[in-house]
C-alpha cells in the first residue's frame, strides 16, 4: 500500500485545502509553487505522474467544483522538476523520472520528491475565481 501526502508552504494539500496560486493577471504567470510529495506507505510508488484535470466527479473528485474553461484552468497549469527549469503539461516525478520520455519515476517508502508548478492563464481569460484539480497516479509494488 502507498500513502501519499502533498505539502506546499507547510500545509498538507487536499480537496478542502487546495493549492492556491493567488491573484494572477490574465496573460501572466503565477508565483512558482514548490510541492513536496511524500510516500509514508509500506510500498514503493512507481511510475508517478501528476496531471492538471477538470474538477469533476468523473475525474474522482467528491463533487464537481470546476470553475473556468479548460484554457483558463487545468490547461494553463504546468510542472517542472526544477524551479527555473522547463515546464510541461504533466509532472513526471520521483527517482528516475524523465520529462523527455514522459516516464514517471519512483518514490520509496518514507521517501519524498519535490516538484514545481505555476499557472499561466491566457490573456483572454475572464476575471474571477478559477477551480480545477490535480490528479496523482502511480503503481505500487
Amino acid at each position: 500500500m502507498v500513502t501519499i501526502t502533498f505539502t506546499c508552504g507547510g500545509s498538507t494539500l487536499s480537496e478542502s485545502v487546495p493549492l492556491d496560486f493567488g491573484t494572477v493577471m490574465a496573460g501572466e504567470s503565477s508565483e512558482i509553487k514548490s510541492v513536496v510529495v511524500k510516500n509514508t506507505g509500506a510500498s514503493t510508488a512507481e511510475q508517478c505522474v501528476i496531471r492538471a484535470v477538470e474538477a469533476t466527479t468523473t475525474n474522482g473528485f467528491s463533487s464537481t467544483t470546476q470553475s473556468g474553461t479548460a484554457s483558463e484552468t487545468y490547461s494553463a497549469q504546468t510542472f517542472s522538476s526544477a524551479a527555473n527549469g522547463t515546464y510541461y503539461a504533466s509532472a513526471y516525478i520521483g527517482e528516475g523520472a524523465n520529462y523527455g520520455t514522459s516516464t514517471g519515476g519512483s518514490i520509496a517508502t518514507n521517501g519524498s520528491y519535490t516538484y514545481y508548478t505555476k499557472w499561466t492563464p491566457p490573456s483572454s481569460a475572464t476575471a474571477g475565481n478559477k477551480v480545477w484539480g490535480n490528479e496523482f497516479s502511480c503503481v505500487y509494488v
